[in-house]
Parts: C-alpha cells; structure tokens; sequence
C-alpha cells in the first residue's frame, strides 16, 4: 500500500532547496515523521543526539504549524525531549523518581569527563546508562 499524499501550505521558514526542489525543512520532517510512528521518541532522540536538529529548531518549527496534522503528538513528544532526559528510560526512571516523590536527585551531572544520568541525594549515588545498558554504584565515601 502506498502512503496517501497530502497537500497543504508550508510557513517559508519551513522550506529549504534540494536539488532545485522545495521540500520541509529537516526540523518539521523530524516532527511529522516522529508524529505518525509509534516508536516517535525514539526518532526525535535520535535526530537530536546526532546533532541534525535542535530543540530551538523543533519548537520554532512547532509553533508555525501548530494546527497541522500530527502537531498535538509533536507537541507531546517535544515536551518530553525537552525533559534534561537523554532517553525514554531517563525520562521513565525521572517519572518513576516524582510518582514515588524520592527527591534530591540531579540529572545531567559532570563527573571524570562523563555526565551522570542521575546523581542521587548527599551525592552517595549515582547512575549513567549507555545504548541500552547501565551502570550505577554506590560511592562508598568517595562522594560521586
């Protein structure tokens, strides 16, 4: 079965040439794309951890075609990129930290030239995951 087509009008900060063709920009493409598919967070994670948009781009894009098919779910879905989460697992892990109100977590934090994922309250904890697994510890004194 071949995609139907759709037709509509495009702000022009939404189009670039390719090849002397208009087309979307890749901002509003990552944003339609990710809102047909199930696995949508996973396509704007990666669009955004390989550095091919940015969030400002995305939300800029969202905020011009606002009313468009498949923004509502855009929109949700940039919410949650926009969570200081790298993954659905951090922004799963985030949740599960606020429903259980566990607090004094921080995310994103430096350490030895790596980010922590999570680094937990009095700084005696701390988790990093990486494609899918994950490492965490307990300090022991050494004050993560």
């Amino acid at each position: 079965m071949s995609p139907a087509a759709k037709r509509r009008s495009f702000p022009s900060e939404d189009l670039t040439v390719v090849r002397g063709l208009p087309v979307v920009d890749l901002p509003l493409t990552v944003l339609q794309v990710a809102s047909e598919h199930a696995d949508g967070i996973e396509i704007m994670d990666r669009a955004l951890h390989e550095r091919r948009v940015h969030l400002t781009d995305l939300r800029r894009s969202l905020e011009r075609n606002a009313g468009g098919v498949g923004m509502q779910r855009a929109r949700m879905l940039l919410d949650a990129a926009e969570d200081p989460s790298e993954s659905e697992a951090e922004r799963l892990f985030a949740r599960l930290l606020r429903e259980y109100q566990i607090d004094g977590w921080t995310q994103q934090v430096p350490f030895c030239g790596y980010r922590l994922d999570f680094r937990g309250p009095r700084s005696r904890s701390a988790s990093r995951s990486t494609a899918g697994s994950s490492t965490s510890g307990i300090a022991g004194g050494t004050g993560i």
